[in-house]
């Protein structure tokens, strides 16, 4: 079935176009499948949210997200933390002309999990057309609930458009408006949850480095997820992890910046960041945000349950 709403077609089950943009899951090292009563909250979260964004209304839309909600978006640099950064974010985006109520969105939803303690994941796909219609993006998003009397609510947005085919290679390299990311990061985490927040980013950084898959999929749990824009499909669990690692690294280097550590149950923590690769010369071939869902490991180790991640594709 599909919803409508003010002319935009948006097939059941969808998230919104805010919800452009990690997660993956936890439990036993077996795949776990998508869960049906998880999926219909997600359902229910994304008739909700559509009504505000056909509203335009920013403030309503950051209502959607907890207190503490983080809004991590490939079309802006820096992330949005907090609603009332949130409802700005969400004020610049429809400020767009571009972004009329006839654009139709097709956003799928390819995974949810409720993994207790009223923390609820979802992630899939989205492809945005014009009027006539063309395709004008299309990407990969992963996102963060938890439930409360009212509903949903996001924790983490974190969705990524993917890199277009005609993209011009040294667009990154030449352009002139880097933003400047805030110094310090803001944690709500212990000093053991720093260090090895900090230990999981060096072991990701070094396997990508050195092109070693199977070393970068050790930074995930047994079913973690990878959904990261390059990948046409989300990459479950270590081993589909470390082959499509292995096929894509080839001579960049990836360097990773943290901004936020926020706890949101006894052993989850959101945490996102900033990144960027050089190639072999040191010239800069791409940058972006990434919004990831981390688990705490008995051994005090942390682990991803889902990686989030794509290029800043906003304007210059």
């Amino acid at each position: 079935s599909n919803i409508r709403l003010r002319g935009m077609k948006i097939p059941s089950g969808l998230a919104t176009l805010a919800l452009i943009g990690l997660c993956s899951c936890a439990g036993s090292p077996k795949q776990p499948l998508s869960q049906p009563k998880a999926q219909a909250q997600i359902d229910e979260f994304t008739t909700k949210f559509l009504v505000e964004w056909n509203e335009r209304d920013s403030d309503g839309l950051a209502g959607l997200f907890t207190d503490d909600g983080v809004r991590v978006v490939s079309g802006e640099q820096l992330p949005a933390a907090g609603r009332d950064a949130i409802a700005r974010s969400f004020a610049q985006t429809m400020g767009d002309p571009s972004l009329t109520e006839k654009v139709n969105l097709n956003i799928t939803v390819a995974h949810a999990r409720d993994l207790g303690n009223g923390i609820v994941i979802a992630d899939g796909r989205f492809e945005a057309t014009d009027p006539d219609g063309t395709v004008t993006l299309t990407g990969r998003w992963g996102n963060v609930f938890r439930q409360t009397d009212d509903g949903l609510r996001l924790l983490l947005e974190s969705a990524h458009a993917e890199p277009s085919a005609d993209a011009d290679p040294d667009r990154f390299a030449n352009m002139t408006s880097r933003a400047t990311p805030p110094t310090g990061s803001d944690r709500n985490v212990g000093a053991q949850q720093i260090a090895a927040l900090q230990g999981l980013i060096d072991l990701y950084l070094e396997g990508f480095n050195t092109g070693d898959g199977e070393m970068l999929a050790s930074a995930f749990a047994p079913d973690g997820a990878q959904v990261i824009a390059p990948v046409p499909t989300a990459n479950r669990g270590r081993a589909a992890i470390a082959k499509s690692a292995n096929a894509r690294l080839a001579g960049e280097t990836l360097s990773a910046t943290e901004l936020g550590a926020r706890r949101i149950s006894d052993t989850l923590i959101v945490h996102h960041g900033l990144w960027q690769t050089r190639d072999a010369d040191g010239t800069l071939t791409g940058f972006g945000q990434w919004g990831n869902l981390i688990e705490m490991q008995p051994d005090g180790s942390a682990k991803l349950l889902m990686e989030c991640a794509g290029p800043f594709h906003g304007v210059d």
